[in-house]
């Protein structure tokens, strides 16, 4: 649920347990490009593969979340075009944080192999197919830049918010957010005491 100026705890946890581990995944691939010991490399695509399934699952829990709580509403004097745009960008990432990881998972099956973390064995998404494989491949490295991309506009812009215009948009998500704005009350369909 919503607390009128912040959000939930269960959507604070699930958005910065959704960064670390979308950090950890961009970094596993870019370091299993710079390695050369063949088992280190299989462990950092199995290490990626798990953290792009927590990727897919955390989405879910997300947009349940936000199905059944709502988000925060715009700040105070937010102009409307900036609250749909923000809207816009938070509906591009969700959108990308559940294609990305079922990409790489079709890219897996396509070329035939089994995608295995560990004990857990995950069913194929398609059959084995050099050209589906190739497509896919390319799809998931492409959507992969462009969601880093939108990750990277999401961070200046709240960054922009935050430090250029003071604004308390980062506070809404931080671990110890306040109900409150800093210079008062923010109503929500009700006053906040």
């Amino acid at each position: 649920m919503t607390h009128g100026f912040t959000y939930s705890f269960a959507h604070r946890a699930a958005h910065w347990l959704t960064a670390a581990i979308m950090a950890a995944a961009f970094a596993l691939v870019w370091i299993r490009e710079v390695v050369e010991d063949t088992a280190l490399r299989t462990d950092l695509i199995t290490w990626h593969r798990a953290a792009g399934l927590a990727v897919l699952g955390l989405a879910l829990w997300r947009l349940a979340l936000r199905a059944k709580d709502g988000a925060a509403p715009p700040l105070p004097g937010q102009p409307r075009l900036q609250a749909l745009a923000a809207s816009l960008v938070h509906g591009g990432l969700y959108v990308l944080m559940l294609i990305q990881p079922l990409l790489g998972w079709a890219y897996i099956s396509a070329k035939g192999k089994s995608f295995d973390i560990g004990p857990l064995h995950l069913p194929a998404l398609l059959s084995k197919s050099p050209q589906l494989a190739e497509l896919t491949g390319e799809l998931h490295e492409g959507v992969g830049a462009v969601l880093a991309t939108a990750i990277a506009l999401h961070l200046a812009a709240t960054a922009y918010h935050a430090l250029w215009r003071r604004e308390p948009i980062l506070a809404r998500m931080l671990p110890a957010a306040r109900t409150t704005a800093p210079h008062g009350p923010i109503l929500s369909g009700e006053q906040q005491p």
